[in-house]
């Protein structure tokens, strides 16, 4: 991987800034009214699906230069974001029915979560921006095989209200999970094991994410 000149500032400021743009999104996007308009429910649901938190964690890395920067890229904007989003809540007063240290307990836990998803998808970035080959078709579909995994296991709960806005939301990132091998991947042969690759390994999203949502339930998040 050719060594980044970016200066040290230049390389924590951009993906700071990435995640405090995530992280307000994802409060706004909370905040808008679900009062029967389709784009302001689509937005809603976007703030809050874990494909697009994946995606930015992935660019950093590939953007950042070196597997070293993008170790620090991918947890510094996945936890800047955590850390926007929970402090927007909380100076808000939007979730007042929630104590304040319960909901402190569970933005912990998600931030933890964030750095752990950060540092390995940035990384995965990182291959995919440097290497050429299987490992860079492996990066690239363990990135689409996580998004497959998640909106496949909600479509699946989702089956009977396919109409509703959060499946057409789920539907969107699958067929951004299965478009991203093509537009990534400049060689079709690359791309095409990077969809083989998808699929394989969404069946591994749909447990994690079952296991994830398993345990937030368990402590009311």
């Amino acid at each position: 991987m050719i060594a980044s000149k970016r200066p040290l500032l230049w390389l924590g400021g951009v993906p700071a800034a990435c995640g405090v743009a995530l992280g307000l999104a994802c409060w706004v996007a909370d905040q808008l009214p679900y009062d029967g308009r389709l784009a302001l429910q689509l937005a809603g649901w976007f703030g809050n699906i874990g494909g697009t938190w994946l995606v930015l964690a992935f660019g950093l890395g590939g953007w950042s230069g070196s597997y070293r920067r993008a170790a620090l890229a991918g947890p510094l904007g996945l936890g800047c974001a955590v850390v926007v989003y929970y402090a927007g809540i909380l100076l808000s007063g939007s979730r007042d029915q929630i104590p304040g240290r319960h909901l402190l307990s569970i933005g912990a836990l998600w931030l933890g979560c964030a750095l752990a998803a950060g540092l390995c998808f940035a990384l995965l970035g990182a291959v995919w921006r440097s290497q050429s080959g299987w490992k860079s078709s492996l990066a690239v579909g363990i990135l689409c095989g996580a998004m497959a995994g998640e909106n496949l296991f909600y479509l699946l709960q989702t089956l009977p209200y396919l109409a509703n806005q959060f499946s057409i939301v789920m539907l969107l990132e699958l067929a951004a999970a299965l478009i991203l091998p093509w537009l990534l991947l400049r060689k079709p042969r690359a791309a095409l094991a990077a969809s083989a690759w998808t699929l394989a390994l969404s069946i591994f999203g749909i447990l994690l994410v079952n296991g994830l949502e398993q345990f937030f339930r368990a402590r009311g998040g």
